[in-house]
């Protein structure tokens, strides 16, 4: 037998063909029905066993199966199971490629396994990674070794990940980041969608920007919109700022970052806290909506509705009912508004003030306060304000003006200057005033009212063009009064005891009236009574000075200084309103009533 013919026998008996084949080979089905087709290949190697027919194929390798290509340098099948060598690719339902070193394939379980530089391109996603298992039935990849997903302008890398094709969804475990222009992000675990961009957080995830920290155990991110909402214990950090809420919500198209229900913020000067957070990062302007607390170094300071803060300027101001507390103030108000400069402050609407230092308080519509003077100007539009003095605990002390300015002497002994103006009025139990203005010193305890004044204590009135009121111990001490000055008193509002002269001095026992001097053109008219208290007549004199002592606020004695001139008439006799001196006035029903000046109308039910 030659030797050509020995070869042909030996290769036939071996059950092995080599050949080179250059066009589609078609190729046997499994018991299934299956078959995975060689659609080409540079060249063929079989070898015919009929249990497991190997086929190695070299060269520009190209097979399908089931609606899926693969290509590859080489290939080893065995009925259905692949293995594929050098630039392997798989292209699955035309809209998934995956690029492998190598590749085992299972025709009867559909599901490839991929290694080397692996990376799985779908749409605009690419997932690249040493090993991957790709699930044809489920279109799954999953893998387990560190792997990076890139989206568009987003970066992600895990550990170990799955990636659902079909639901554009991929989850990620194990030491996860993500990147873009705008954030870092790291997590344990993480979901991701990859049509909408969108990352959801499922376990504790730190988000970065710049300086800026974000942690939360649950929410989600979508990159393309900028929008972010983090849940689950979230907490907000940047430089010296601190924040933390039940929910937070991030809009970088606007630059806000939103905080709702438990609100809290912390900075090196400042804390907040309330129901929902508004904050603006371009603007630096803190918005508070509902219940509202901003803490600063000049105070406290509390909205029921919408408070407003600055962070640039220290501007702050408040819609609701507001309240402001600080070491030596307290202040209510629907409106409250701070400039940050100069820390001055601006109350509108039922605004209540109280200087807890010293024991003062005002009601009116509106004020502003002077930080660095320290003063307060109050005025109102639909009342008068209304300050209340009550240093004395048995007596409080009521004062109203169109307008009311409080402020201090000097920073070392804090004394309070009071000064009212126009339509004013004063309410004490034992003094009851109107003028048009006045002024009061803490420092010396005066009060000095101007331009028509009139002081009424018990039964007597006192008037003059001036006068000023001495306090001792919270009592009053001394009256002056001060050119034309008169005192009228009356038991019975039908007869008129008269006091008159250039000066006018009443001094005052306890609360009583106990001694009038007369310096300089005095004039009096008094009325005498018998023990039982029944008038015999009237004296009128004229003389230089008088000095009258009173008893129970009622005339004792009178002397009279430097040529005393006058009579005494009898009650039937007396013609009594040509008694009356020059300026006599009675004006008891101008005399000012508490309860009205608090604004409580008394009914009169008789």
């Amino acid at each position: 037998m030659n030797r050509s013919v020995f070869l042909f026998f030996f290769i036939c008996a071996s059950g092995i063909l080599i050949g080179q084949s250059k066009a589609p080979i078609a190729q046997d089905q499994n018991k299934n029905g299956e078959e995975i087709k060689i659609i080409h290949s540079e060249y063929t190697y079989i070898e015919a066993n009929p249990a497991n027919e190997l086929k190695i194929l070299q060269g520009d390798v190209q097979l399908f199966h089931d609606s899926t290509f693969l290509y590859c340098d080489s290939a080893r099948l065995v009925n259905l199971l692949v293995m594929a060598y050098g630039n392997v690719v798989i292209r699955h339902n035309d809209t998934v490629q995956i690029f492998a070193d190598s590749l085992r394939y299972d025709g009867a379980k559909k599901t490839a396994d991929l290694y080397g530089e692996v990376i799985l391109v779908n749409g605009g996603q690419s997932l690249y990674t040493k090993k991957l298992h790709y699930d044809l039935n489920t279109s799954i990849a999953s893998y387990s070794t560190p792997a990076t997903l890139k989206s568009a302008s987003t970066t992600l890398k895990s550990k170990r990940g799955y990636f659902h094709v079909n639901e554009n969804m991929a989850y990620f475990s194990g030491q996860v980041q993500m990147a873009d222009p705008e954030i870092q992000l790291r997590s344990d675990s993480l979901q991701f969608n990859t049509e909408t961009h969108t990352a959801f957080f499922v376990a504790p995830t730190l988000m970065e920007k710049n300086e800026r920290k974000i942690y939360c155990e649950s929410g989600f991110y979508d990159v393309d919109d900028k929008l972010a909402e983090f849940t689950g214990n979230p907490q907000f950090e940047e430089k010296d700022k601190k924040a933390s809420s039940d929910v937070m919500k991030y809009n970088g198209n606007v630059n806000e970052i939103n905080l709702y229900n438990n609100v809290k913020y912390i900075s090196a000067d400042n804390k907040l806290q309330g129901d929902t957070l508004l904050y603006n990062e371009k603007t630096k302007i803190m918005t508070i909506l509902g219940k509202g607390e901003i803490y600063t170094k000049d105070g406290n300071v509390s909205s029921t509705q919408k408070l407003i803060y600055d962070e640039n300027t220290g501007v702050f101001n408040t819609i609701g009912r507001s309240s402001l507390q600080d070491s030596t103030n307290s202040l209510e108000a629907d409106v409250i508004i701070r400039d940050g400069n100069s820390g001055d402050l601006t109350a509108i609407g039922n605004v209540y003030w109280i200087d807890t230092t010293n024991d003062a308080s005002i009601r009116c519509d509106s004020m502003k306060f002077n930080k660095k003077e320290n003063r307060v100007v109050a005025t109102g539009t639909g009342r008068q304000p209304l300050f209340k003095s009550f240093t004395n605990a048995e007596d409080t002390l009521y004062l109203k003006a169109d307008t009311l300015i409080v402020s201090e002497s000097d920073s070392i002994s804090k004394a309070k200057n009071v000064q009212a103006y126009y339509k004013v009025q004063v309410y004490r139990s034992d003094i009851q005033a109107i003028c048009d203005s006045l002024t009061y010193s803490s420092m010396d305890s005066i009060f000095t009212l101007y331009k028509n004044p009139i002081i009424w204590s018990d039964t007597s009135q006192f008037f003059a063009d001036t006068i000023r009121i001495k306090q001792k111990e919270n009592h009053v001490d001394k009256i002056f009064l001060i050119q034309n000055a008169m005192i009228v008193n009356s038991e019975d509002l039908k007869f008129f005891n008269q006091i008159k002269g250039r000066l006018v001095t009443a001094h005052f026992d306890s609360t009583n009236l106990a001694l009038v001097d007369v310096d300089g053109n005095a004039e009096a008219v008094y009325y005498i009574k018998d023990d039982a208290k029944a008038y015999i007549g009237v004296n009128k004199i004229i003389c230089s000075n008088i000095k009258i002592k009173f008893g129970s606020n009622q005339i004792d004695r009178i002397y009279f200084y430097k040529k005393p001139d006058g009579s005494m008439q009898p009650m039937r006799q007396a013609d009594h309103e040509k008694l009356k001196l020059k300026g006599f006035r009675w004006e008891y029903q101008d005399k000012p009533d508490r309860l009205k000046m608090l604004g409580i109308e008394v009914l009169n039910l008789h």
